[in-house]
């Protein structure tokens, strides 16, 4: 029998990746009104070397040098069952042409075969995660396997603290794609994957990362780690949600609701103008009520300033920002009133929101000054670092009934069961939970994988 060249128009090959049906270790190729299937992840791992020198084995039906390689039919119609040979062949470790052949070498008709592609990718994807990552971001890296779950990506977890990626991997030299996540990226360390491509590592606890800088120099692209942007909608959420919080006084009600019955004597005896009435639980001391309508003064026009300042915008608030740095087109974004001096930003604040990162020149930036210059009942905002401010200040205004404060972070991280800031009417306080959800690990590793190449 005889069987067209590879290069013949009679050919046809499928693609498991873009066109067809896929799960993980199971393809399925349709060709005619047959349905085959092919463990083809085993088939890869299994005969590399025969793969890599190309199957050609001719045969009256389908045959594969493995049972469990491939057993199928290819017909040209559906009533007829003529033998076909099947071969694969590749150039590379990541890249596997299956091209099928015709016996009665006909072009088959089939529109699914039409446009399909010639190739498929086998790129070996590998992540190392240790513990110490996980302790901090624990849904990172299995989303990150999720993302690449199609491709057939590796997952290597690990607790020994002196763990390296090289001894987790088994054949690190046929790896392309290489995450590590709180492991050592050294020279050592990198040295052994000699067909690495793309790697990120993300040095969180982990001092070791000389070996980027050899690997950048032999061609590897090196996924670069940007740390400021994927908590930014969680933060600037919460911040908005201890705002809320602190002007309706809702952790307080909570509370005293569990007490007495107390919270729900909204009328007095004897009714007495600017004292509480009817469903009225908010502290007129201090700002409180509806956000809109607020003039709410934030310090910094970053991932997280903006998003909040633009949150407030939304709902109706007068939102001025002081940021010297940022772009006019921040503050056309979000909206809100650019202003030039610390001193003026204070002045008339009714919700004052101080959105920094914590770093030397921001340390204690809102100084004893400005923290004297808050009109009285302004609620302060804390939900980035508390350092920021001088909170001896800060807190001196709080407890003296001056100021009233909307915290997740404090100076003192635990703070210490016996503060007088704990459960105080003009306090609303959480333990420094804003950043770390679900959705900021997820958009960690969006971030990450937006930054590898596009695979076909």
């Amino acid at each position: 029998m005889q069987y067209p060249a590879e290069n013949d128009e009679t050919c046809r090959t499928c693609s498991f990746v873009e066109d067809l049906p896929l799960e993980v270790g199971n393809a399925i190729i349709w060709n005619g009104s047959i349905v085959g299937k092919v463990l083809f992840v085993n088939m890869f791992l299994l005969l590399l070397a025969e793969l890599i020198q190309g199957l050609h084995t001719p045969a009256e039906a389908p045959v594969s040098p493995r049972p469990d390689l491939f057993l199928g039919r290819c017909p040209t119609s559906p009533n007829e069952h003529w033998p076909g040979r099947y071969q694969a062949s590749s150039k590379r470790l990541d890249t596997v042409r299956i091209t099928i052949y015709h016996a009665n070498g006909k072009e088959n008709p089939n529109p699914l075969l039409a446009n399909t592609p010639k190739t498929i990718n086998l790129m070996r994807s590998v992540i190392c995660v240790h513990e110490r990552f996980d302790a901090d971001w624990p849904f990172a890296a299995d989303y990150w396997q999720e993302r690449w779950k199609s491709e057939g990506c590796e997952l290597y977890r690990t607790e020994e603290p002196d763990a390296l990626a090289p001894q987790l991997v088994p054949n690190p030299a046929s790896v392309q794609r290489l995450v590590l996540l709180g492991l050592p990226a050294g020279s050592d360390d990198l040295a052994p994957f000699t067909a690495l491509e793309e790697c990120f590592h993300s040095a969180y606890r982990v001092v070791a990362k000389s070996g980027l800088d050899e690997a950048a120099a032999r061609g590897v692209h090196v996924v670069p780690n940007r740390h400021e942007l994927f908590w930014g909608q969680s933060v600037s959420e919460y911040g908005l949600a201890l705002t809320l919080g602190g002007l309706r006084r809702i952790p307080q009600l909570y509370d005293a609701m569990k007490q007495s019955h107390g919270p729900w004597k909204y009328r007095p005896e004897v009714g007495r103008p600017g004292h509480r009435g009817g469903q009225f639980g908010d502290d007129s001391r201090f700002s409180s009520g509806t956000l809109g309508g607020k003039r709410v003064r934030v310090v910094g026009a970053g991932n997280i300033g903006a998003r909040y300042a633009s949150f407030c915008v939304a709902i109706g608030a007068d939102v001025a920002v002081w940021d010297p740095f940022a772009p006019d087109a921040t503050f056309a974004a979000s909206g809100a009133t650019r202003c030039f001096h610390l001193s003026e930003l204070v002045k008339d604040a009714e919700v004052f929101v101080p959105m920094l990162p914590l770093k030397e020149d921001t340390r204690g930036l809102i100084g004893k000054d400005l923290i004297e210059a808050l009109p009285h009942g302004c609620l302060v905002i804390q939900v980035t670092r508390a350092l920021i401010c001088d909170t001896e200040a800060l807190y001196r205004r709080v407890l003296n009934d001056e100021l009233a404060l909307a915290a997740d972070v404090f100076d003192i991280e635990p703070v210490p069961l016996d503060s007088p800031l704990l459960g105080r009417h003009n306090v609303v306080h959480t333990p420094h939970n804003a950043g770390r959800t679900i959705d900021a690990n997820r958009a960690w590793v969006d971030d990450k994988i937006a930054r590898f190449k596009p695979r076909p």
